[in-house]
């Protein structure tokens, strides 16, 4: 009679094995969501164009439409510099003849402005395809040109009102959301603040007065279209 006994299966561990898959899972899924993540970062540079709206407090200006040109250069994941040229092609300098108590029919010079900012730009929780959030903080230098004002009041006596402005030092903010398509493509949207540190000096050529106005604070939104590369 043999002595032969078999020997037993050791079957593998089915719990091992399901840790095992879900851990190589996990792997995998990491690594397929860092490629467009890293893809997106090679992206150091970006180029787009931003209509805008500001809103004075009436004194000296009321609205001031414009645009702005802007690049942009990454320094890292969250953080970028910018710089922009913006223009407001025309707005209305808010009756000027008021500064010097003349009775006189609404009458609005108009004026042009051009800026040259720079700020840093945080943004939160980019991924390709997606929105995500940003806020900026930063300055400009701003020039204005304001026609001359050229008139009668209510009673026919003549003035003619010039303006002489500072260049402006703009402390400026904003905060919004992009809307990204592609890894090269966003849409955005947002509110700005402005506070310019000015002086305007109003002169009636016929009386030789003058009358000047500081510092004013203007708030506004924006939308901006951007291509990175």
């Amino acid at each position: 009679m043999s002595d032969y006994q078999p020997k037993p299966r050791h079957y593998p561990d089915m719990n091992n094995l399901k840790s095992q898959n879900f851990a190589i899972v996990c792997v995998l899924a990491s690594v397929i969501s860092y490629v467009p993540t890293a893809i997106a970062d090679d992206d150091r540079y970006e180029l787009g164009f931003r209509a805008e709206t500001n809103l004075g407090p009436g004194v000296p200006a009321n609205d001031m439409i414009g645009f702005s040109f802007i690049g942009r250069y990454r320094l890292n994941e969250n953080w970028l510099l910018g710089l922009a040229l913006e223009h407001s092609p025309e707005f209305d300098v808010e009756d000027p003849f008021r500064r010097f108590n003349i009775d006189a029919e609404t009458n609005d010079p108009a004026a042009t402005s051009t800026m040259i900012s720079a700020w840093g730009e945080r943004r939160y929780w980019q991924t390709p395809m997606s929105r995500y959030l940003f806020w900026t903080a930063g300055m400009g230098i701003n020039q204005v040109d304001v026609d001359d004002l050229v008139d009668t009041d209510n009673a026919g006596n003549p003035y003619d009102i010039s303006t002489a402005v500072d260049s402006e030092i703009a402390l400026t903010g904003s905060f919004g959301q992009r809307h990204r398509f592609g890894s090269a493509f966003s849409v955005g949207y947002g509110a700005r603040v402005e506070y310019r540190l000015t002086e305007w000096t109003f002169t009636n050529r016929e009386t030789d007065e003058t009358a000047t106005v500081d510092d004013y604070f203007v708030h506004g939104a924006f939308v901006d279209i951007n291509y990175a590369f």
